[in-house]
């Protein structure tokens, strides 16, 4: 009797439980645009570091190759891009020309797609994870939202910034700083002007941001897995990444680079691409394949290292 009691209390206490479940579990809905403010937001904390990790590790990265990516921009503008002829004509300085601009540029790229990485990994599992039975297709598109998200805010962010940098890039006179350029450009075809190539950038970074966040993530964590350090691991992510990256976008990065160095005149991106395969054939998107890929692979391996010692460092400080 007193079992039986005891039993009956017990399912009175369970049904506001299972009625409260059942609430919870119709309150998640399958992911909405018009859903997305009911997330939790991400902790200033957090969202500060990644913004640090990737801003200071973007910042050494682009400081550190920005030779390289001088010449894959002539490259890819059809300009002449061997080094000898830039000391010849222009000096060391010459490879040098709007770093001004990826100083500030980079590490926004960079700090924006770690944000929106995170963000987009939280916004899966408090919206779809619910509905899908867990697995490894699960977690595929968790990454592909994850970073498809982080490539739409970045690109977004970052296009006027390449704007100025690969037209200042492909000046070979007088060299005019980022405010000289951005004037002219706006001058000639106002304020969407520092937005050619915004297409191209977002069909460029939207899946090579989900191919380069799903080539570090898995190459880390094989690694790791086999015992090695976590430093080479990191490297060896990074050289994953930007390889993967590189051989996937590359068509878009030359039709984004010849819209860019244009004063305006360049076409859309569809004008673009067949403007190249009718001249050049397929091999015209694959022009400066070795700066665009020395440049990639070695910014890559620096500012993952960097970010991820910047993120390591960050969790060992008292809360």
């Amino acid at each position: 009797m007193a079992t039986s009691a005891n039993r009956a209390r017990c399912q009175q206490r369970a049904v506001p439980t299972e009625r409260g479940a059942n609430r919870a579990r119709c309150s998640v809905s399958v992911l909405t645009l018009g859903r997305l403010g009911a997330v939790q937001p991400m902790p200033a904390e957090q969202v500060a570091i990644e913004l640090l990790c990737g801003g200071l590790g973007g910042q050494l990265a682009a400081a550190c190759v920005h030779p390289l990516d001088v010449l894959k921009t002539r490259a890819q503008a059809g300009m002449a891009w061997d080094v000898r002829s830039i000391v010849k004509s222009e000096g060391v300085r010459g490879f040098y020309r709007g770093v001004t601009v990826p100083l500030v540029s980079q590490p926004l790229y960079i700090g924006t797609a770690f944000a929106g990485y995170e963000l987009g990994k939280q916004l899966w599992d408090a919206h779809a994870r619910p509905h899908l039975r867990s697995g490894s297709f699960d977690d595929a598109l968790r990454l592909f939202f994850a970073g498809a998200l982080g490539g739409a805010v970045c690109a977004t962010c970052v296009t006027p910034f390449e704007r100025l940098k690969v037209r200042m890039q492909s000046q070979t006179g007088v060299p005019l700083g980022p405010l000289r350029t951005a004037r002219d450009l706006c001058a000639r075809g106002g304020l969407p002007a520092l937005f050619a190539g915004l297409g191209a950038t977002i069909a460029r970074e939207v899946p090579g941001t989900v191919i380069w966040f799903a080539a570090y993530d898995t190459a880390m964590r094989r690694l790791r897995e086999w015992h090695t350090p976590r430093p080479l691991a990191v490297m060896g992510g990074g050289l994953t990444a930007g390889l993967a990256f590189t051989l996937s976008t590359l068509p878009l990065e030359r039709i984004k680079t010849i819209q860019q160095t244009s004063a305006g005149g360049a076409g859309g991106a569809l004008a673009v691409a067949t403007r190249v395969l009718r001249h050049e054939g397929v091999a015209g998107f694959y022009l400066g394949l070795l700066p665009v890929l020395a440049r990639n692979l070695l910014i890559d391996v620096i500012q993952w290292s960097a970010a991820d010692a910047i993120r390591q460092r960050a969790a060992r400080l008292p809360a």
